[in-house]
């Protein structure tokens, strides 16, 4: 495999920030760079997520989020 082809990563956790202008999320301690044309209006703190996406496959490289799945409370 080549330096340079992502590798696919899935993350559950919660939201601890959110940051819209520049599109970054932590879920937990993880930085992540949301894709620009992924639906992030049901962002909150706190709010438990899974997210998918690719990160490269060498170290210091951004993990982009391609798909954000939130989960509300029904009752």
């Amino acid at each position: 495999m080549a330096d340079d082809d992502p590798i696919p990563f899935v993350l559950a956790g919660k939201v601890v920030t959110w940051d819209p202008a520049n599109r970054v999320l932590y879920v937990g301690s993880t930085r992540l760079n949301v894709a620009p044309d992924v639906d992030t209006s049901l962002l909150t703190p706190s709010q438990p997520v899974t997210v998918n996406g690719n990160r490269p496959s060498h170290p210091n490289g951004p993990w982009i989020v391609t798909n954000i799945q939130t989960y509300r409370p029904t009752f």
